[in-house]
């Protein structure tokens, strides 16, 4: 009976307003990783359907290379978040802010116009957010999109209490081809790609690999990155070990470099204390290669898969962001449980390459092409229901806010 009773409610709160909208993304465009890849994964997703204006906050950083011509078109009209034609806009349909929330552009996103749904996509790599983060989210925005569960929990634990949604970033991952398994490989090549910051454990990863390989000609551990505050304690530490296998490598990536880069890999590794999403190791699994990850945080998601390899991450430590000072909780990895993961990937590679193959099946949600109208409900929901929880299905959009429900319909429903 009350099941019945559950689902007059939700029929007799459901509005249809199957409409096309305006979407304004408040941010920066990077296709090469971080932060700057949100507002091209909405891009991406959208670009086809929907009438986009990009507000750019790093106009003199933006990089065109390596993408579409219509992206390109996108990005190359947008508009600087200080230009003075900011403040004359008025944003009717969907605003969409995903640029960190610790930035000194603040202030020129304040002065944005928001006369519709004000959305924030954002992420923290451990247990806590900032307090200036969670006053800035209940008090200017209409809700919250996260790109995996446990964030649900970190923001609310933290003081949110605007709606928060799930939706993970999309990939293209049709790129990715199936890599073959080598028989006789005479070289093993264990890799990573990532920011050279404490939070991503470079250094407990040569510690674990020099220990179990030393300077093993035949296996090899490349490591990549664009930057970072521990590059020079990172080459360092290969230097004193007097390593002869540990390739470092600090340049930005072309999109071919990259991908020659996940191609020359026999393994992908990570075992950082802690993400918000991490979009590299879906990539390798993406293309049949196995993948090592510390199981914590956003990384939970990909080990509770069964595709991969899960490190046990449980030795809890004051979490430290280059960008925002010490920030809740992250989770270490021992020595001696990575050590064990490059050991079992090695001896038995076969195995993890099958399972591997099968992790590129279950990979391929987060693709661009069946992820995308997750994208679109968001922004121009079909259906709008008024309930106790806040989704996104394929069809509609589902919350408990009375306020945004009613925006919705104000908003988008007119049309």
């Amino acid at each position: 009976m009350k099941l019945n009773i559950k689902i007059l409610f939700l029929l007799f709160n459901i509005s249809v307003i199957n409409a096309n909208v305006d979407l304004d993304i408040v941010g920066f465009v990077d296709p090469y990783g971080g932060i700057g890849q949100v507002a091209l994964s909405f891009i991406e997703c959208l670009k086809t359907g929907l009438k986009i204006k990009l507000y750019n906050i790093y106009p003199e950083e933006t990089r065109l290379q390596d993408l579409s011509k219509d992206t390109q078109k996108i990005v190359e009209n947008s508009i600087a978040v200080n230009d003075e034609t900011v403040l004359k806009n008025e944003s009717n349909d969907v605003c969409l802010y995903t640029h960190i929330l610790s930035t000194n552009k603040w202030d020129n996103f304040l002065n944005f116009k928001k006369n519709g749904i004000s959305l924030a996509y954002s992420m923290v790599e451990s247990t806590h957010v900032l307090q200036d983060w969670v006053d800035k989210l209940n008090s200017s925005f209409d809700a919250l999109v996260v790109p995996d569960i446990s964030l649900v929990k970190v923001y609310q634990d933290s003081g949110v209490k605007i709606p928060v949604f799930v939706l993970p970033m999309s990939l293209d991952l049709n790129k990715f081809k199936p890599k073959a398994l080598e028989k006789n490989k005479k070289t093993f090549v264990f890799g990573n790609t990532a920011g050279f910051e404490a939070r991503k454990n470079h250094i407990l990863l040569i510690d674990a690999f020099h220990k179990v390989f030393g300077n093993n000609k035949n296996v090899i551990l490349k490591l990549h990155g664009k930057g970072g505050g521990q590059y020079e304690n990172i080459r360092k530490k290969i230097s004193d070990l007097k390593s002869t296998n540990i390739i470092l490598i600090k340049q930005p990536f072309t999109k071919k470099e990259y991908m020659d880069f996940i191609y020359s890999l026999d393994c992908y590794v990570t075992v950082s204390s802690g993400e918000g999403y991490s979009i590299s190791p879906r990539e390798a699994l993406a293309a049949n290669i196995p993948v090592i990850v510390s199981n914590n945080t956003a990384h939970v998601t990909l080990c509770n898969s069964g595709f991969v390899y899960p490190v046990k991450s449980d030795i809890a430590k004051e979490a430290y962001s280059e960008a925002l000072g010490f920030v809740g909780k992250n989770f270490n990895c021992s020595l001696s449980d990575v050590c064990k993961a490059l050991v079992s990937v090695y001896r038995n590679y076969p195995k993890f390459h099958k399972l591997a193959a099968k992790g590129s099946v279950w990979v391929k949600k987060y693709d661009i092409q069946n992820i995308k109208k997750d994208y679109f409900t968001l922004i121009s929901p079909k259906k709008v229901v008024l309930g106790d929880i806040n989704d996104i299905t394929n069809d509609y959009v589902i919350t408990n806010s009375q306020s945004l429900y009613n925006k919705y319909l104000k908003n988008i429903g007119k049309k």
